[in-house]
């Protein structure tokens, strides 16, 4: 259900506080200098495809920061990771196929 099987390093960054692994994935996507554009601020990570490698964003979009709120709300003492768990998709189970 993901056409071009794109990646959001946002939102893999979204996940982390659910998914410490995470962090292991974003580094080993910042090693590659090929995936960070340059900007007139820095270089980032932009969202990729896994199937077309040299595919690069022609802008940054909103919806590449969405989830970082998902992850930034489980360090919330009022919301934590039921919050979390409630209003995503994500799955813990790594069988389970939507």
């Amino acid at each position: 259900k993901n056409p071009g099987t794109m990646v959001s390093p946002h939102i893999i960054a979204g996940f982390m506080p659910a998914l410490p692994l995470a962090r292991t994935h974003l580094l080993k996507h910042w090693q590659n200098p090929d995936q960070r554009l340059k900007t007139s601020v820095g270089e980032i990570l932009p969202r990729f495809s896994l199937d077309h490698p040299k595919w690069k964003p022609h802008r940054i979009e909103a919806i590449d920061y969405s989830s970082m709120l998902f992850g930034l709300a489980t360090l919330h003492p009022n919301l934590g990771m039921n919050f979390f768990k409630k209003n995503t998709r994500f799955t813990f189970n790594k069988n389970k196929q939507d």
